[in-house]
């Protein structure tokens, strides 16, 4: 727990300059507030006790999602027991920082309390975060792990960046809220530029999503305040913690840990969602969720036990003079394959390093045996903003970076947090949230080459001329490239 209460709170405190104060953590370490101390409570009438916003039951456009509720009470239903897992961790992560109770309803409305939810344009986890934002929060996002998908990261990220936009909107929790949806220049701007001063600010000239937003949250609000009054029946959740952290510094793969812990592979995936492949990572200390009633004891097991070389992967600590090159020859699989499962982004590794090595040369290695369940464990395919890792040489500057991918040098600076002070650095990896493939096709534009395509898509000159068939370097403008 205190590995956990540390490396959060170090992310916090990092992040506090771009976000306001941080957050309290303390009841990572098991530091409840007084009502989640008392356990022979539902957590339903805790939260009660803890709303803060002001009831909006009689406006129409609350009304409407009240109502929609009633039609619908099997999507509440769901939403509910899928909340089981999670919802006393979000409650006490919320009370503990004087945060309005509402707030842990909001993955309600983001993602029905799916940790695998992800949106067209992007956004992921039972928060919804956007990529950038994480980046932001140096949350991280790569072949292994997905922290927008972490029960706790998210949580911990999440309450950040909602007191945040609190403190920017002056204790307005209206225009905070709405702003985690539509974003907060969005917001301010809207507000700035209407000529009329509304009661709420779903009645401002926000989209259709904006304005939804905030009277769903304040619909859910009323009916968990009187589920009768609006014939819903809400599922008991006990006042107690559902999950216990505990750490671990050997790589598992999940079945395994299913089989050691006793715990169903199903539970272990819905704790621990960040995690994209069959096993966790190859090295370090790292945290697991675990049922609490199984903590003790999936501990204790986890000591003794070694981990499996799987079918699919193995691992080769990297001795001095081994090359990717030689690697793939000895295993018998790619180069790229190797880049790609350890997150390289060049050709050096280094000595003692331990490295996955897929035994074969598929592209990905499988979540789970289901493909339609491997395939939103990975999140290999999912829509929106694609991630490149640019390696700065000597000369260059933020402003040849930003044209070189056709970005911004603000957008750089806000995903990898450089500012004046903190300039750009030799050989340091910056992380680029550039725009999607668009079909999956490129549209050759005037001065380009393949050379120049290639870098900016993060792929090669073979990769491009293999998918399009060119026999030569020669294309013209206009011309349609498939990019993967």
């Amino acid at each position: 727990m205190r590995l956990l209460y540390l490396r959060f709170l170090t992310i916090v405190l990092l992040t506090a300059p771009l976000f306001g104060s941080p957050i309290k953590t303390d009841y990572l370490n098991g530091k409840l507030p007084c009502y989640l101390c008392v356990r022979d409570k539902s957590l339903w009438q805790v939260m009660r006790q803890h709303f803060s916003l002001p009831s909006a039951e009689n406006d129409p456009e609350v009304r409407k999602y009240i109502a929609w509720y009633q039609k619908n009470p099997k999507s509440l239903q769901t939403a509910a027991e899928r909340s089981q897992m999670y919802l006393h961790f979000i409650l006490a992560a919320t009370i503990s920082n004087d945060l309005p109770a509402e707030l842990a309803l909001l993955p309600f409305v983001e993602s029905h309390n799916d940790p695998f939810a992800h949106s067209a344009v992007g956004a992921s986890g039972l928060w919804q975060m956007m990529p950038s934002i994480a980046s932001t929060l140096q949350m991280k996002i790569n072949y292994w792990l997905d922290e927008r998908r972490c029960i706790v990261a998210s949580t911990v990220n999440a309450l950040h960046h909602l007191k945040h936009l609190n403190q920017a909107f002056k204790g307005n929790w209206e225009y905070a809220i709405t702003a985690y949806n539509a974003g907060e220049s969005r917001v301010k701007k809207t507000v700035r530029t209407s000529k009329v001063h509304h009661q709420h600010i779903w009645q401002y000239g926000l989209s259709k999503e904006s304005k939804q937003y905030l009277p769903k949250l304040l619909a859910l609000q009323a009916i968990i305040k009187q589920p009768k009054k609006y014939g819903i029946t809400l599922p008991f959740i006990p006042n107690k913690p559902y999950f216990k952290i505990i750490a671990t510094n050997k790589p598992f793969a999940f079945p395994q840990l299913a089989e050691i812990c006793g715990i169903p592979v199903d539970t272990l995936r819905l704790l621990n969602p960040s995690w994209r492949r069959l096993t966790t990572q190859t090295e370090g200390t790292y945290n697991l969720l675990v049922p609490e009633h199984k903590a003790r004891s999936c501990k204790s097991q986890l000591t003794r036990k070694n981990p499996i070389q799987t079918k699919n992967w193995q691992q080769h600590r990297v001795k001095k003079g081994d090359t990717i090159n030689n690697l793939a020859k000895k295993y018998h699989t790619t180069e790229a394959n190797i880049r790609t499962h350890n997150a390289l982004i060049s050709d050096i590794i280094q000595s003692d390093k331990l490295l996955i090595i897929p035994k074969n040369t598929k592209n990905t290695l499988s979540a789970s045996d289901n493909i339609s369940r491997n395939s939103i464990i990975t999140g290999d395919n999912l829509p929106g903003p694609r991630q490149v890792l640019h390696k700065v040489s000597g000369r260059e500057t933020l402003t040849g970076i930003a044209r070189k991918y056709h970005t911004t040098e603000d957008k750089i600076k806000h995903w990898n947090q450089i500012s004046n002070k903190n300039p750009l650095r030799t050989n340091q990896t910056l992380t680029l949230w550039l725009k999607p493939y668009t079909q999956g096709l490129y549209t050759v534009k005037a001065g380009d080459n393949l050379i120049k395509i290639a870098k900016r898509n993060n792929t090669t000159v073979a990769k491009l001329k293999k998918l399009n068939h060119l026999q030569s370097n020669v294309i013209k403008v206009n011309q349609k490239l498939k990019l993967g």
